[in-house]
């Protein structure tokens, strides 16, 4: 049963969800106040590529280093054992012991490799899914003295869902123009200077004139997120400068 608390902690989230307009200050926000709701000792937010099914991008985190978010999403994401349930027709919150045995799981190169350096062992995810398209996922995590999430996690959990369904679908649909054609050698980009899809993405908008608040509100991510993004396109490119962007593919 639901304590006052509790109502008053989710509808603090919801609230959160609705009314902070900057996207990723708004998933930030959502994460941080979820940690008062269901305790959780480190946790992210990513969207879906609009390019690639079930693959993910853009995330936001708490307590996990930018570093290991980009090693997941350059080498590990195939790996992860949880991404069938990205598929599903619609959104669903699950605890990782009920998809997998934990002996299983243990043995994976995907939990060798992110969990056991860290000491997290407990995942809870949550899949956000508007009919039938995969939207993103979040994802809270625990170290195995805090014990794993428990069914009244599970269900506040999955309570956010079509909230955020909602959400994600209307600031995407918004967005839907950006994703027409770009810059036709991306997967060039990918494949020759091993930037990310939305790495590669960003770096065909910049080569096509977009300036950098144009990106960030088409791409629906923070001026912040797009630093991020671009310090990493930098240094995968070798430059130093928007200039030498030019200078290189131009």
């Amino acid at each position: 049963m639901l304590e006052k608390n509790d109502i008053m902690l989710f509808d603090s989230i919801i609230h959160k969800i609705y009314n902070i307009d900057d996207f990723d200050e708004m998933r930030f926000s959502v994460l941080e106040a979820l940690q008062f709701l269901i305790p959780y000792d480190a946790g992210t937010f990513f969207l879906a590529s609009s390019e690639t099914p079930y693959e993910l991008t853009d995330p936001v985190a708490i307590n996990v280093s930018d570093q290991d978010l980009q090693l997941y999403l350059e080498e590990y994401q195939e790996l992860d054992y949880t991404r069938w349930t990205f598929a599903a027709p619609s959104g669903k919150a699950y605890r990782e012991t009920d998809l997998l045995q934990d002996k299983i799981r243990v043995a994976t190169p995907y939990y060798r490799a992110l969990f056991s350096p860290t000491g997290l062992h407990y995942s809870m995810l949550l899949t956000i899914i508007h009919e039938g398209t995969f939207l993103g996922v979040i994802n809270l995590f625990r170290h195995r003295k805090h014990g794993d999430f428990s069914d009244k996690d599970l269900f506040l959990f999955g309570l956010l869902g079509d909230h955020l369904n909602c959400l994600l679908f209307r600031s995407i649909s918004a967005s839907a123009p950006v994703q027409r054609k770009h810059f036709l050698g991306n997967k060039k980009l990918i494949d020759t200077y091993h930037l990310t899809r939305r790495e590669a993405e960003i770096t065909s908008m910049l080569l096509e004139g977009f300036q950098r608040e144009a990106i960030a509100d088409q791409l629906c991510i923070s001026p912040n997120t797009l630093k991020k993004h671009l310090v990493n396109i930098y240094k995968k490119l070798k430059i130093s400068s928007t200039l030498e962007l030019f200078r290189l593919f131009k």
